[in-house]
């Protein structure tokens, strides 16, 4: 039975990997700015860009529950006369789709003849 010629490997080469990331203490610094309680003095004041910045207080709203209508307005005719009315407007925009897409595959067709005609038809 034939075995294969076994040749010396080399080891795997591995890539080297990036440290982990570092917490930065400056977002540590600024959350600790934000969370301290402002002097009132400030509070009156209109903040500027050195002035830490206080927390926004959420308001309650009041939504208004939407109620139902007890009746419909329309009636069942009035719905059949409307499925009516959009299949006659569908019907008719679908005509003239296709009058269209006729007419451009006349011009394309007349000037894919002409353009092979005068490719490879002349005449000497």
């Amino acid at each position: 039975m034939p075995t294969k010629a076994t040749t010396p490997r080399t080891p795997r080469k591995t890539r080297a990997r990036k440290s982990t990331a570092k917490v930065n203490k400056t977002i540590k610094e600024v959350q600790a700015v934000l969370d301290a309680p402002t002097p009132k003095s400030l509070d009156k004041v209109q903040p500027s860009l050195n002035t830490p910045v206080a927390k926004s207080i959420v308001t309650e709203v009041k939504v208004e529950k939407k109620v139902r209508p007890s009746k419909p307005n329309l009636t069942y005719s009035d719905y059949i006369e409307d499925a009516k009315v959009r299949w006659s407007i569908h019907s008719y925009e679908t005509s003239e789709l296709w009058s269209d897409v006729v007419k451009l595959s006349v011009v394309v067709t007349d000037y894919v003849k002409v353009s092979y005609n005068r490719a490879f038809n002349q005449t000497k």
